[in-house]
């Protein structure tokens, strides 16, 4: 349960989101955690930081006076002093562990620090008590700026991301899991008018409870209060582990998740949202023996006229179907997969282009050429074949096309697929058979029936590559790349003539950024803006005990 922190006058009792503990037992412990600032410190303070170190030694004061230390923390969290409700701190173990706070004015300077050691074997309410610093400065020197906490190059001087640098804005948790052993889909990312919002869908297998959490991320890396929805008409022991569905358009959009048969009725659930994950309306689309799955990343597209296309799999086959209003319109059978059994599909929409990939074992042919059109790269498994016998197909056609009636698709071996459009150009990226390569990306053009450019890429991790997304924005195309353990981000430049390998980003060497030393299960998405990426990513397809659900991060790219 969780208790509301004693309030210590004169002093301003911030109220954090409850820690919860890894346990032996099936009832997840929590701990209640407050920062606790004297009023003439609160007057001062905009932002406040905390981090929790393992072990029963806090940080020095000198050292907290400037800042947290940048690495050596389990992990870290950064929120407005007056936010209502800032994010949790996500799960730890039992045992000692130092509490440490950092309240910063505007500019940074620090006003105030703290520290508190607790042994959560047997505390149940943590309170780090700040102490006002008399001989604050300035921190953030000439073209920098403070947000959330941390002094970075100036929002309006053009230096944040020129040259698209994928400096590190802002990153964290996920929020906390639903109960231990928590099925978790996997995650959507899209842009929004003021930044970007990510969605995740938990169940609980056990009592047949599942809830859709979907969680608006600022520019400055910041996340704000997420927005919980309990998903109605799920039974225990169903299959609620495909992903979560997330698209944009203006000022609001939608949100769609699989509802698995429950007393015989299945379909799927969908939202109409705000760009802070607000719910406004919903509606559920099903009948009788339905039982249909979506893909990870992007199986749902806004577009032009205010509707959206839907990608599912029903009955081993890949359907595409428009939602206008909350309503889903069927489409023709047998959908765009191709020979069944297919096994997932996605769509991607832009202004003039529409494009569909299928995933399946129903045809493995692949084309004679080996699939490299007259792109004169080496897409690594072109020609090959994947485990299982696996065929991606591509379908291109001008925005607004008869989808019903799709000419012959593109086809190559792959396993996985995600696709991103940006004006007549279209992107899918796969896994890959070539030696040392893991994975392919094909760029097509509307009115090309092959690509035209293609490529295999190395990534640092270990492992094969589980899954790959993929955004477009302005003349950049963006990879997130999960490996067992870790996922590498990736930006290429001149993504709509010639795309060229600009930077990779591994992200488990970035400490500021949560652990994904246990991620697994490919499910990793990826969004962009005019000036942000974000990557976001759930654990696995069930949490273990001591697991997160998942964590975010903001990554700025700006063009001169």
């Amino acid at each position: 349960m969780h208790r509301s922190p004693r309030r210590l006058s004169p002093f301003v009792s911030i109220a954090v989101a409850a820690l919860a503990l890894g346990a032996a037992c099936t009832k997840t412990p929590q701990v209640a955690f407050s920062v606790s600032l004297p009023d003439a410190v609160a007057s001062n303070t905009k932002w406040v930081e905390v981090g929790i170190f393992e072990g029963a030694t806090c940080p020095e004061t000198k050292q907290l006076l400037g800042g947290l230390p940048p690495t050596g923390y389990v992990t870290r969290l950064a929120f407005k002093r007056t936010d209502a409700a800032p994010p949790g701190l996500g799960d730890l173990k039992k045992g000692s562990y130092a509490f440490a706070a950092v309240a910063r004015a505007d500019d940074c300077s620090v006003v105030g620090v703290g520290c508190t050691v607790a042994d959560l074997t047997t505390v149940r309410d943590v309170s780090i008590r700040v102490n006002a610093n008399a001989n604050a400065a300035t921190a953030c020197g000439t073209g920098m700026t403070c947000d959330y906490a941390r002094c970075i190059p100036a929002h309006d001087n053009g230096t944040l991301g020129a040259a698209c640098s994928l400096q590190l804005v802002g990153a964290g948790p996920l929020g906390d899991p639903l109960v231990p052993g928590t099925v978790v889909s996997a995650p959507a990312a899209v842009a929004t008018d003021t930044g970007f919002l990510v969605g995740y869908r938990e169940y609980d297998a056990s009592l047949g409870a599942a809830r859709l959490t979907l969680t608006p991320i600022d520019n400055g890396g910041g996340a704000g209060t997420p927005s919980q929805t309990t998903l109605p008409g799920r039974c225990a022991a169903g299959d609620e582990s495909d992903a979560t569905a997330l698209a944009f358009s203006g000022s609001e959009g939608l949100a769609a998740v699989a509802r698995a048969p429950c007393n015989g009725m299945g379909g799927v659930d969908l939202f109409q949202i705000d760009a802070t994950g607000a719910v406004a309306k919903s509606s559920f689309n099903g009948g009788t023996g339905i039982a249909l799955t979506l893909a990870n990343a992007r199986a749902l597209a806004p577009l032009s006229n205010g509707s959206y296309l839907l990608a599912y799999t029903e009955a081993g086959e890949t359907h595409v179907a428009t939602v206008t209003n909350l309503a889903l319109q069927a489409m023709a059978a047998p959908g765009f997969g191709g020979t069944a059994p297919q096994s997932a599909g996605w769509v991607a929409t832009g202004d003039k282009v529409t494009a569909l990939v299928a995933i399946g074992t129903g045809d493995t042919g692949v084309p004679s050429d080996g699939g490299a059109g007259d792109g004169g790269g080496d897409a690594g498994n072109d020609g090959g074949t994947m485990p299982g016998g696996e065929t991606l197909r591509l379908n291109v056609v001008a925005a607004g096309a008869n989808l019903g009636t799709l000419p012959a698709p593109f086809e190559a071996a792959a396993s996985f697929a995600s696709v991103a459009a940006l004006g007549t150009r279209v992107i899918v990226v796969s896994d890959s058979s070539a030696p040392g390569r893991p994975l392919a990306w094909r760029a097509f053009d509307l009115g090309k029936t092959q690509p035209v450019a293609n490529d295999s890429l190395d990534v640092p991790g270990l492992g094969k590559v589980l899954f790959a997304d993929v955004a477009l924005r302005q003349d950049h195309a963006f990879f997130a790349i999960e490996q067992p353990g870790a996922i590498t981000l990736a930006a290429y430049d001149h993504a709509t003539t010639t795309p060229t390998l600009l930077r990779t980003v591994f992200l488990p060497s970035d400490p500021r950024i949560p652990s994904m030393a246990k991620v697994r299960d490919g499910r990793v998405a990826i969004a962009a803006s005019d000036s942000r990426v974000i990557v976001v990513w759930t654990t696995g397809r069930t949490l273990g005990e001591n697991d997160i659900v998942g964590g975010y991060a903001l990554f700025a790219c700006t063009t001169p």
